[in-house]
C-alpha cells in the first residue's frame, strides 16, 4: 500500500481499512452477483502540498465558499482551479484502492463492469504495466483549463482488484506518475500479492 514515504511532497488525507465497494449495487432487492462476492477493501488518498497549502489552497477555499461549501480540513476535491494550467504536469492527488472478492471470477466481473463507460474510453498504449493492467486517461469536468486531468490504472491479481489513480494538471502524462505507480505496485507485490 502507498505510504507517506512513497509520495514525498504529499499529505495523507484519507485511509480506510474497511472500504465499501464502489459501483452499482444492482436493482433494489436483486444485487449483482459480483457485488455479493465482495469480501473487504482498503483505500488510501494523498494530496499534494501544493494544493493542500499556500496560494492554491486559498483559491480552493474561496471557490468552496462561493459554491456554499464549508471550508474544512482538506481542499474541495476533485480540484478545480488555476493550478491545472499553471502546473500542467503536476500530480495533485494520488489514490490507491484494493478490493478482495471470494473468487477471481467475481473480481474479474466487477473489474469489467467498472471499466464500462457510456462514452468510449481508450487505454494508454505501450506502458510498462503488469499483465492485465491498463491505464486510462480522463478529465474531471469539461476540460476548460481548470478541471484536473487524471490517469487511472487498474488490474486484477487473482481475487484482488487494484486501482491506483492520479489527478493533476492539464498535461498530466505517464512520465509524471510512473515513479509513484512503481513504488505503489512494489509495496503491493511485497505485501498483498505474495499472500
Amino acid at each position: 500500500m502507498l505510504t507517506p514515504q512513497d509520495v514525498p511532497g504529499f499529505v495523507e488525507i484519507f485511509r480506510l481499512t474497511n472500504a465499501q465497494l464502489p459501483g452499482s449495487p444492482g436493482i433494489a432487492g436483486h444485487p449483482r452477483w459480483d457485488i455479493t462476492q465482495y469480501v473487504c477493501g482498503q483505500s488510501y488518498e494523498f494530496i499534494s502540498d501544493l494544493i493542500m497549502y499556500g496560494k492554491y489552497r486559498a483559491q480552493d477555499n474561496a471557490q468552496a465558499r462561493s459554491l456554499g461549501y464549508p471550508v474544512g480540513k482538506i481542499p474541495l476535491l476533485p480540484y478545480q482551479g488555476p493550478a491545472v494550467s499553471q502546473l500542467p504536469h503536476g500530480v495533485f492527488q494520488a489514490d490507491e484502492e484494493v478490493f478482495q472478492f471470494r473468487s477471481a471470477k467475481a473480481a474479474g466481473m466487477w473489474l469489467a463492469d467498472g471499466r464500462w463507460s457510456p462514452t468510449p474510453w481508450h487505454a494508454l498504449a505501450g506502458l510498462p504495466l503488469p499483465s492485465g493492467f491498463i491505464a486510462i486517461p480522463g478529465v474531471a469536468g469539461p476540460d476548460n483549463g481548470r478541471d484536473q486531468h487524471g490517469i487511472g490504472i487498474s488490474g486484477q491479481r487473482g481475487d484482488l482488484i487494484i486501482v491506483v489513480s492520479f489527478n493533476g494538471g492539464k498535461d498530466l502524462a505517464w512520465a509524471d506518475v510512473k515513479a509513484i505507480w512503481g513504488r505503489a505496485y512494489t509495496h503491493l507485490a511485497e505485501t498483498l500479492l505474495k499472500a
